[in-house]
């Protein structure tokens, strides 16, 4: 019986693994070459020779996750595999989610529309009650969220989205820090299932999370062969937030990402609300040749980049790893508060 367990679960982390990858990669190179061909870039103002880099990644990662859906669905109604089906419905978030930021890379939505659209992706996890309301808080327990968890689950989707947007300023940031909290969660994650607290469908979509993620980041870290895009950090932030919700790591996810929120928050309440990044004529940082220096100007945004940079210019490169490692702290601390106190 173990044997065909482990059997099955290796299958069904295989099947999701394979499907992300082959399509990611029949599409990637084709997708670049497009949008070079149509226009659709942007400038890579971090480098001294500001290149032109394909502008959004959805194009590449909307296709994927449907091609995932499909076949994941496909199999659980030959096989019955309800594993499956949950996995599948806990994707479909970032599906809409995709198709939200995709819009807006095109036509450009407005930022109270951009921030609270988002929360249509909440809906198939909300309406099909595939969650359970008792997230666990260190030194306080399991709490019971009856009423007040369903409408976290959608403000947890605009959130989530829109803050992973906010700290895609340079090249491999969105993909690193979804790698690095998917990939600190799967410790607890395999404890819940283990242990009763969550489906083994938690487990598999966190190893679609960091599948996606390792993906993006080849071709997004430094340097960047293609922008993420809002679609492209949408799609990464709704699949960050359904990992929370499936794998129950509540309490985790939101001390692992402290940074994301702290710069998320640093942003709005700095420049007095909720603005298009268009609207913003302030710069938060300045570019010194090679180097990045934190913006003095007390009318640009305050964010997580002017912060590190402000006393001391770093390149590119350098500004990505220090994040990087910021994420990395966190992420640990994270995991030992929860393994000790859990």
């Amino acid at each position: 019986m173990g044997i065909v367990l482990g059997i099955k679960i290796i299958t069904y982390i295989a099947i999701p693994t394979v499907l992300v990858t082959l399509t990611y990669n029949a599409l990637v190179r084709y997708v670049i070459r497009f949008e070079y061909s149509k226009g659709l870039t942007g400038i890579d103002i971090h480098k001294p020779s500001k290149p032109k880099i394909p502008s959004t990644s959805g194009p590449i990662l909307i296709p994927t996750l449907l091609v995932t859906i499909i076949t994941l669905y496909v199999i659980y109604k030959i096989t019955g595999g309800y594993e499956l089906m949950v996995l599948a419905i806990y994707l479909v978030p970032s599906l809409i989610s995709g198709l939200i930021g995709l819009v807006d890379d095109l036509v450009t939505l407005d930022a109270k529309t951009k921030t609270f659209l988002p929360i249509i992706s909440a809906l198939p996890i909300v309406l099909t009650g595939l969650y359970y309301p008792r997230p666990y808080v260190p030194f306080i327990g399991t709490l019971r969220l009856t009423i007040i968890y369903p409408l976290a689950i959608l403000l947890a989707y605009s959130v989530g989205t829109n803050g992973l947007n906010m700290i895609d300023t340079h090249n491999g940031i969105v993909p690193s820090v979804t790698l690095i909290a998917a990939s600190f969660s799967l410790p607890l994650i395999a404890r819940n299932v283990v242990t009763g607290k969550t489906s083994v469908a938690a487990l598999y979509l966190a190893v679609v999370v960091i599948v996606i993620a390792l993906n993006q980041l080849i071709y997004n870290m430094y340097p960047a062969r293609i922008f993420n895009g809002d679609s492209g950090s949408f799609i990464l932030g709704a699949l960050l937030v359904s990992l929370t919700i499936l794998g129950r790591v509540e309490f985790f996810m939101i001390t692992a990402l402290m940074p994301l929120i702290i710069n998320g928050f640093q942003i709005i309440t700095s420049i007095g609300g909720l603005r298009e990044r268009r609207e913003i004529v302030k710069r938060p940082t300045v570019i010194k040749g090679e180097y990045i220096e934190g913006s003095c100007d007390l009318k640009a945004p305050t964010t997580l980049a002017q912060l590190i940079t402000l006393k001391n210019p770093l390149t590119e490169c350098e500004l990505v790893i220090t994040e990087i490692l910021l994420f990395i702290l966190t992420g640990v601390l994270a995991l030992i508060t929860m393994l000790l106190t859990s």
